[in-house]
């Protein structure tokens, strides 16, 4: 609408004067403002600078879009297609795209473009499909970083290879927006038991992965025993720990994860999704069951995982249409599997 006004401004002021070539050239200088303000980049200058540093410096002064579909529900599903968007992007030397309307846009500080209209992919993008929604796609990430056309992807994306060397990067795009952070600085600071205390976030997934409908596919919960045993061993390697319980069912993880031997824990009730995953992400220490939302959680706090290796069912649907046979696509070389 601005560009608009100044269009109109122009028009009139020329045509007191009788300058019809001048009125043109700034129609022409509006319609590149229009396409110019199309996108818009957003995140922390210093990241900005030092995408800028990473991918602007092509033989290419406009480098093509690498975009995704985004169109999978969910906080942690959203948070594997952004990540390894963005790291193809960075290692292709691509510009990332993600849509205005993107709801990861709302908790961190993303420092990639932001298309503010909408528009023909069809017609302007390459379409890349992955193959399975949990395993490395080697054929699509070549065709990712070698292709010369804007390419949008279109998948679950979910592997830490798309990222991989990018570790650190892509924990300041997922840097939490301050009025986050501020709380849960809040609430960890509270906790007492001195410097010393170390933080051991636990997330515990069920919800609707109890439906058959999930289950018959090959979804698992994990149960007490695993969280028994994952504790047992997070205490012989660590003294002085606090435990942080998130879970999308609080009641049957109070009922189930017992305080006995003096141990320490906080149920996190009453909160939002965001700060759950941003209170996992500022623990020490995590123990995730299953889920994105919580393999997101573990790997952002960068210390020791622990996960289900029960997930998914051996030999079901889920296991052979999403997963590589060792799951080592999935979860990382450095995380511990327990049952």
């Amino acid at each position: 609408m601005m560009l608009f006004r100044r269009f109109l401004l122009l028009v009139i002021h020329e045509r007191y004067r009788g300058n019809i070539f001048f009125c043109c050239l700034g129609f022409l200088f509006i319609l590149y403002g229009l396409n110019r303000e199309d996108c818009l980049r957003t995140g922390d200058a210093a990241l900005r600078s030092e995408w800028d540093a990473g991918v602007e410096g092509a033989d290419d002064a406009h480098p093509p879009n690498l975009t995704c579909s985004f169109g999978i529900p969910g906080l942690g599903n959203l948070m594997f297609q952004y990540a390894s968007l963005f790291g193809m992007a960075r290692s292709a030397r691509k510009r990332p795209v993600v849509p205005q309307d993107l709801h990861l846009l709302k908790y961190f500080n993303l420092t990639t473009t932001i298309l503010r209209r909408k528009f023909d992919k069809k017609s302007r993008y390459q379409t890349i499909v992955e193959k399975k929604a949990s395993a490395f796609d080697e054929v699509l990430y070549d065709a990712a970083l070698t292709s010369k056309h804007h390419i949008e992807l279109v998948g679950y994306l979910q592997s830490w290879k798309y990222f991989e060397g990018m570790e650190d990067i892509i924990r300041r795009e997922f840097g939490f927006r301050q009025e986050i952070l501020h709380y849960v600085n809040e609430v960890m600071g509270s906790l007492g038991g001195g410097s010393d205390t170390v933080i051991v976030g636990i997330h515990v997934r069920r919800g609707d992965l109890l439906n058959s409908q999930f289950s018959d596919f090959g979804y698992t919960v994990a149960n007490a025993t695993y969280l028994e045993h994952a504790m047992t061993v997070m205490e012989a390697k660590h003294q002085n720990i606090q435990y942080l319980v998130c879970s999308d069912d609080i009641a049957w993880a109070k009922a189930n994860i017992k305080g006995s031997n003096g141990r320490k824990i906080l149920f996190s009730t009453n909160h939002t999704a965001i700060v759950d995953l941003a209170f996992l992400a500022h623990s020490d220490h995590v123990i995730m069951t299953v889920g994105t939302f919580g393999w997101w959680g573990a790997w952002l706090s960068g210390g020791d995982v622990i996960y289900y290796k029960d997930y998914p069912r051996t030999n079901s649907k889920l296991q052979r249409n999403s997963f590589s046979p060792t799951k080592s696509d999935y979860f990382p070389p450095t995380w511990m599997a327990m049952s």
